[in-house]
């Protein structure tokens, strides 16, 4: 039997996991924030000088649980025949637990490497407003760059039914001969029009796009 080697998700180590003992959609986290803005000098102190002051203070976050399933799909026969096939050692079932165990593992840590890297993105930024593409957009092109990159992705807490929770952070806001263009979702279910898809978050780079997600250029 063939097995694929997959690098160790290594990046689960850098956050903690508990269980939410109250069964309740939101949970509260406490955090520490310290506070070093008085330290100078790498905290080098002479003779007669006033020690400097340091010190943390805690705080808490509101968070929503995020739900997440993966499902499968067998037939008993399936189940039957892979396990009395004395020519492959191979079970359908146990497999596919485990390849689904594996890929929300693999979510999982694409999802926290995504937040990680949105929080870099976003430390610092400064609000870009009505930047003008025109010149980008003509009947063949239908790719825009950005002038300021990285493009910060958009969060929006959800509820467990999906519902919005307040504002989005650092929303994108796309204007097309003055009537606002929303995101493509991917589902292939939007109405006729065009959207917007960002190609590239690193290298700001938008794509104008019908509802099959067709490039759709034109000004």
């Amino acid at each position: 039997m063939l097995i694929e080697a997959l690098a160790d998700l290594r990046i689960l180590e850098l956050v903690s996991a508990d269980v939410e003992p109250t069964d309740s959609a939101t949970h509260t986290i406490p955090y520490e924030s310290r506070d070093v803005s008085s330290v100078y000098n790498d905290g080098i102190t002479y003779e007669g000088q006033a020690i400097q002051l340091a010190g943390v203070s805690q705080a808490n976050v509101f968070a929503y649980i995020e739900p997440m399933k993966i499902g499968l799909e067998l037939s008993d026969e399936v189940m039957h025949f892979s396990r009395s096939n004395g020519n492959v050692n191979w079970d359908a079932w146990g497999r596919n637990i485990a390849s689904n165990s594996r890929l929300a593992r693999e979510l999982i840590a694409r999802r926290i490497s995504n937040r990680m890297q949105r929080s870099a993105d976003a430390y610092g930024s400064v609000a870009v407003v009505a930047e003008a593409v025109d010149a980008q957009v003509t009947v063949a092109n239908s790719l825009i760059k950005l002038a300021n990159f990285p493009l910060i992705r958009p969060y929006q807490v959800r509820d467990l039914q999906g519902n919005a929770v307040g504002s989005p952070e650092h929303p994108i806001a796309f204007t097309r001969n003055g009537v606002a263009c929303t995101e493509f979702d991917g589902t292939g279910t939007q109405t006729a029009g065009t959207y917007y898809r960002v190609e590239n978050w690193n290298l700001g780079l938008l794509r104008m796009v019908d509802q099959t997600c067709t490039g759709d250029g034109g000004g």
